[in-house]
């Protein structure tokens, strides 16, 4: 008769069989239900991704199991090559809308293919295949990881050695943030201190990268997330927050604002660690384990923590605009100082900027500290003419950037001191020691070197970490002279 039957599972036949493609499946027959007549396969097939268009819900055993069909499908994304455009995609759209008249998934993106630097197909004929293991005994896991996840997954990917060192110097960074945290924060503050305003800037950056991080990964946008997440790691913290605050964690520093420090520092390192662990697993753990776990405490792993998400209290975008602003002055203020080759080392008298804009005066008003500590200059002002005198000057997109060149006796006596410094801290460097670590300082040089430098010793103590400062007398195994100008000053510890 013209009966057919199909068959919908292995259980549906008389005998079980191990393999279910041809010829095994063609030994099977039937009898009709009809007719009681004998029944064989039909010879011809369907295309073989209809099976592949159905793995959704036969996967997972529907329409017997229809609960978990319900949780699971249709799937949020699909992640494929180009080629299953016409193929798997394909297959399952055209069997999803015949059975449930709706697509089988939410989004789906289709990856590049990984060629060599010149954009070639790796191949072992042209000898130009690179292994992951190789990758990964050379630089570990998470510098493989982070270089491809840095890159848009749609994309062709272009394999270059140069640009996986970089990867690698980049997370070097970040382990020196850990690092940094280990010597330095002995704690974390019970309750939130009052803060500086450049701990309110880092906190706002900080929910501003984590809403970017957050909202790039929701579009599959990965290479941005981590584009965000690395500005902020290497450009607002560490460049920029790190050198703002550094005396601040000092194990001498006994100033209120240490505690804010600690506090910004620690809650900064707690999400940073979070926000890496689905890109850089293993070092996401050793930073938690040795800097969020020892000081704050909490879960076993970081793997176990959901991603921090945003607080819009903690979000100040004109506190962020205002020191953008103050990074393009500082930066500028460089610049002036290159065209007179003058030392950042050495402070100037003064910086004056000319602009009629009010993001300048609100940013210079509310972050002159700021702005003066990183330009090195004694004091900041706005004004809307141009100033005379000894002037190095640059013009900026809102402005114009002067810096006073003039030198008086209490200026030339702060530079010799930033310079002695500068000397101390390259001995103690060479020499291997670390920050407890204690000297005793001795300093020689003329009469009335000597006498300036003695106003300086207790300052001197602090910033070099010197137990005790002996001015008029040169001891220690350790010796170096310092040249400044026309005089000579001889150091020892």
């Amino acid at each position: 008769c013209e009966y057919t039957k199909v068959i919908g599972s292995s259980d549906e036949l008389p005998e079980r069989l191990e393999d279910l493609h041809r010829p095994y499946v063609d030994e099977v027959f039937l009898n009709c239900d009809k007719c009681g007549s004998r029944m064989k396969r039909i010879p011809d097939v369907l295309d073989v991704w209809f099976d592949s268009g159905l793995a959704a819900w036969a996967s997972l055993g529907y329409p017997k199991k229809k609960d978990l069909f319900k949780k699971l499908w249709p799937n949020d994304f699909n992640l494929e090559g180009p080629d299953q455009i016409r193929g798997w995609w394909n297959s399952q759209m055209i069997t999803s809308v015949i059975t449930f008249d709706r697509r089988p998934y939410e989004n789906i993106l289709f990856h590049g293919f990984v060629l060599d630097a010149h954009g070639n197909k790796m191949s072992k004929s042209k000898g130009n295949i690179v292994a992951p293991e190789d990758i990964i005994e050379k630089y570990g896991r998470d510098v493989l990881r982070y270089y491809f996840l840095s890159s848009p997954a749609w994309n062709d990917f272009y394999f270059n050695w140069p640009e996986v060192d970089t990867a690698a110097k980049t997370l070097n960074i970040v382990r020196n943030t850990f690092q940094f945290v280990k010597i330095y924060v002995t704690e974390f503050p019970k309750n939130k201190p009052k803060l500086e305003k450049e701990d309110e800037w880092l906190l706002s950056r900080l929910h501003s990268t984590i809403q970017e991080y957050d909202d790039y990964f929701s579009k599959y946008q990965n290479h941005k997330s981590i584009e965000a997440l690395q500005k902020f790691i290497l450009d607002d913290y560490s460049r920029w927050y790190i050198k703002l605050i550094r005396e601040r964690t000092w194990p001498g520093y006994q100033g209120k604002d240490k505690e804010s420090a600690f506090y910004t520092i620690m809650t900064v390192v707690d999400a940073l660690t979070k926000m890496l662990a689905p890109i850089c697993p293993y070092i996401a753990e050793q930073g938690y384990q040795d800097v969020v776990k020892a000081l704050i405490g909490g879960e076993e792993s970081v793997h176990l923590f959901s991603l921090p998400e945003v607080d819009k209290t903690m979000l100040n975008k004109e506190l962020e605009k205002e020191m953008e602003l103050v990074q393009v002055l500082v930066e500028n203020s460089l610049a002036a100082r290159q065209k007179v080759n003058l030392k950042l080392k050495w402070p100037v008298k003064e910086m004056i900027i000319v602009s009629k804009e009010k993001l300048v005066k609100d940013a210079v008003e509310n972050l002159s500290n700021i702005l003066g500590k990183m330009a090195n200059a004694k004091s900041v002002k706005v004004v809307e003419k141009d100033p005379e005198g000894e002037l190095s000057s640059i013009e900026f997109d809102q402005g114009k950037l002067f810096l006073d060149l003039s030198e008086d006796e209490e200026l030339a006596q702060e530079r010799l001191y930033r310079e002695l410094t500068r000397t101390i801290q390259a001995m103690r460097k060479k020499k291997g020691l670390i920050v407890s670590d204690k000297i005793e300082l001795t300093i020689k040089s003329d009469t009335g070197t000597e006498k300036v430098l003695k106003k300086f010793a207790a300052k001197l103590e602090k910033d070099v970490g010197a137990g005790k400062v002996l001015v008029g007398k040169l001891e220690g195994k350790n010796k170096d002279e310092l040249k400044f100008k026309d005089k000579v000053v001889e150091v020892g510890f």
